[in-house]
């Protein structure tokens, strides 16, 4: 009988960002309301599995303009998270709702992600602070009947036959990978090591930040101009400074 290992459990602080638009021709006072929720592919609407929170901020709440918008934030602690991995791939999702001014929902939007820690130690990735092995392929979104518009169910035969084939991670080298071959990674558990070129890196990461599957970002070889490279790592990293960068010429991790 095999041994089924503990998925390790922690407490994340997090913060949600979030723009608030007024699409009214009226001054239109809101509130808004934060909640966590373990990720199901059904919910059942009289038994949710909200994740305990503190620390939260104060009440979300003010006026916009007609067609204006505001920004929002609040931090918050979760409460025992349990940490995505390749084997535990376990997401949660983050549900924004917005309220009137008698606390009626107008809006709620969801965004699906996971909790996990990625640093690179004497040279070695590790995920939740425990060392990994990375058994890696390179992959490009191409089809041969459609050509860069890979069916869903193409992209999800592929990433089951990396799991039955011990491979753990997929190196992104050339255009961005999709949105959806990402959240086919962070529900199936593959780690991605993201590369694009210079000039594409910015909007990669602000795009594709809040994917758990995302352990390492990068700039290919192609073309590689150290200069524009050092100036595109530094931007990005004021944008996502917790995942280290992986360097394609000398096939090593590093942290700048």
């Amino acid at each position: 009988m095999g041994v089924v290992k503990k998925i390790p459990h922690g407490n994340y602080l997090l913060k949600a960002d979030f723009d608030i638009f007024n699409h009214t021709d009226y001054f239109m006072p809101y509130q808004a309301r934060v909640s966590l929720l373990e990720a199901r592919a059904e919910y059942d609407v009289y038994n949710l599995p909200f994740v305990k929170i503190k620390d939260q901020g104060g009440a979300i709440s003010g006026n916009v303009d007609s067609h204006q918008s505001v920004r929002e934030s609040t931090m918050m602690v979760a409460l025992d998270i349990a940490m995505w991995s390749d084997a535990t791939p376990v997401q949660y999702d983050l549900v924004i709702e917005l309220l009137d001014s008698k606390g009626n929902t107008i809006v709620a939007k969801k965004k699906r992600f996971g909790f996990r820690t990625s640093a690179i130690v004497q040279n070695k990735l590790n995920i939740n602070d425990r060392r990994i092995n990375i058994n890696a392929v390179k992959y490009y979104e191409f089809d041969s009947k459609k050509g860069i518009t890979v069916p869903l169910d193409v992209m999800r035969q592929d990433i089951i036959l990396m799991k039955r084939a011990g491979i753990n991670t997929v190196i992104c080298s050339g255009t961005p990978l999709s949105d959806e071959f990402l959240n086919l990674c962070d529900q199936y558990g593959i780690y991605v090591i993201a590369q694009s070129a210079d000039f594409l890196m910015r909007d990669y990461v602000e795009a594709a930040m809040t994917h758990p599957s995302i352990v390492l970002w990068g700039i290919q070889s192609y073309r590689f101009d150290p200069v524009k490279a050092t100036g595109c790592k530094s931007v990005a990293k004021q944008i996502d400074g917790t995942r280290p960068w992986y360097s394609e010429n000398d096939y090593r991790c590093q942290i700048a």
